[in-house]
């Protein structure tokens, strides 16, 4: 069973269809998931024994009496993903109908260390979210540590600006196929000016994590390793919303405050930059 795709579950709970084969229950084996949201489906073979079916059926009964928080013990993520799925519909419902797609909400958490899966794909439709790594800009960490101290907007400062974009078309850059990002802020409103996207980088693996401790730094854009990338160009690109900021959310759902204050880089009427207290969500 080497293609996932050719594998698709039918009514019976037990039974699968493989390239038009039934198969029916018996030994349990994990099967690919169907697609990068879901978890490993339950795949059987055609010798389980009615005691054997019986068993499973009791295991069923027995789990669906099962008090919420037993269920909730199955996702350590759950407290987590709840926060998630409301600051996904809060910042649609900001950004109203500037946003096309509503399905998908893409979630950069610059509150957390790079070494930590941050940027949350939030899928409400199915009310599933799937984490993976995110880079920020070497303006907004020029300590090269790990965590992003600074945000801005300003054209030059190869800095991670923070708030809601529009993902728009696909274009073939420095790193291949990438998505332009059309920033809804006054913090962000520079994005496509400032040529800030969505795009690959092996510098922003989890293999790089495991050999450096932390990713490597962008110049602003939102870099992810490219098998990471492949989810954003399928379920964020073509008018969905990317929502940036520092939550801090821990995966048991708690908010952690980075170790170290962040801020804005603005600048003023007379062209000069100085940094201010930057607002978080936290």
């Amino acid at each position: 069973m080497s293609d996932p795709r050719s594998l698709k579950r039918i009514a019976h709970p037990f039974a699968y269809y493989w390239n038009n084969t039934l198969i029916k229950p018996d030994k349990l084996v994990k099967a690919a998931p169907f697609s990068a949201y879901d978890k490993h489906y339950l795949c059987y073979d055609d010798r389980m024994n009615r005691r054997e079916m019986l068993k499973s059926g009791l295991l069923l009964s027995a789990m669906a009496g099962l008090p919420a928080r037993a269920f909730a013990q199955v996702n350590p993520t759950a407290a987590r993903d709840r926060r998630l799925f409301a600051i996904a519909r809060q910042q649609l419902e900001r950004a109203g109908s500037a946003v096309w797609r509503k399905d998908i909400v893409g979630i950069a958490d610059f509150g957390l260390h790079s070494a930590e899966r941050r940027f949350h794909f939030v899928d409400l439709d199915n009310e599933r979210v799937q984490s993976f790594h995110v880079s920020h800009g070497s303006g907004s960490d020029s300590e090269h540590d790990g965590w992003l101290k600074r945000y801005s907007n300003i054209e030059g400062s190869e800095a991670t600006c923070r708030g809601a974009f529009l993902t728009r078309s696909w274009y073939v850059g420095k790193y291949g196929t990438s998505i332009r990002l059309d920033g809804l802020d006054m913090t962000n409103s520079n994005a496509l000016p400032r040529a800030i996207v969505m795009h690959q980088a092996n510098y922003a693996t989890p293999e790089h994590v495991a050999r450096f401790g932390r990713l490597g730094r962008s110049n602003g854009c939102f870099a992810m390793g490219p098998e990471q990338f492949d989810r954003a160009l399928i379920d964020l690109g073509g008018g969905r919303l990317l929502y940036a900021d520092s939550m801090g959310l821990a995966e048991d759902g708690s908010s952690l405050p980075p170790p170290i204050a962040q801020v804005d880089l603005l600048r003023n009427e007379l062209g000069a930059i100085y940094e201010s207290p930057s607002p978080s969500a936290y």
